[in-house]
């Protein structure tokens, strides 16, 4: 009988999972259906990967946590998550990631997603975190 090691399963649940977001992640970039090669002409999984890591920081979760912390921090600023009042709601210790993902959709003000999406130069941010040297 063959037996799957909970670690094993994890990580096949995580490709699953990333394979996933990696193609919301394209449609979400070009505003349409992306095939597998124009997606492998961006470092999109590498992106999904270090995005999920950063969400996890935050003791997020479920894929949906993660999937809307990933799309943030490509389609607004992969550091959005500095400005301070979404880093005080992300960091709330009395919120669930749940009621930390509504609050961040009710709460935050215009403005203050508009200074997340000036957090950081996002070329400069992916080529830092990406490189083989990261």
């Amino acid at each position: 009988m063959l037996r799957i090691r909970r670690e094993q399963h994890d990580a096949l649940g995580d490709k699953d999972f990333l394979d996933r977001l990696e193609v919301l992640v394209a449609e979400a970039l070009f505003h349409r259906k992306v095939s597998a090669a124009e997606r492998a002409r961006l470092p999109l999984r590498a992106m999904c990967e270090h995005g999920v890591g950063v969400a996890r920081g935050y003791g997020l979760e479920t894929e949906r946590d993660l999937t809307v912390f990933v799309l943030n921090m490509i389609t607004i600023n992969p550091e959005f998550h500095r400005q301070p009042h979404i880093h005080d709601i992300l960091r709330d210790p009395s919120l669930s990631p749940p009621d930390r993902r509504e609050k961040l959709l009710m709460d935050v003000s215009d403005e203050a997603w508009d200074e997340a999406a000036r957090m950081t130069d996002a070329d400069r941010y992916w080529t830092r975190v990406l490189s083989p040297e990261a």
